[in-house]
C-alpha cells in the first residue's frame, strides 16, 4: 500500500481519477481514496471484485494513517 500511495502522489494530482484495470483485491484504489483521488477499477475475477468492493466500503478512519503520525 505505501508504495501505491508513493505512485499516487507523484503521478496525481488530488481530484484526478485513477484507473486500474488489474484491480486485483483494490490496493491502488484504496491509495487513491486515502490522497483525495477519485478511482476506478476492474479485474475479471469476481473473488477479487469482491474483495475490492468490501475493502473500499470501509470507512476512512484515523488508524489508517498511523504510520503517517510517526
Amino acid at each position: 500500500l505505501a508504495l501505491m500511495e508513493r505512485c499516487v502522489q507523484l503521478f496525481t494530482k488530488p481530484g484526478d481519477l485513477v484507473v486500474d484495470l488489474f484491480a486485483g483485491s483494490g490496493t491502488t484504489l484504496e491509495a487513491a481514496r486515502r490522497h483525495g483521488r477519485r478511482y476506478l477499477g476492474s479485474d475479471i475475477t469476481l473473488e477479487y471484485v469482491k474483495a475490492a468492493n468490501k475493502r473500499l466500503a470501509l470507512p476512512i478512519t484515523a488508524q489508517m494513517f498511523k504510520d503517517e503520525a510517526a
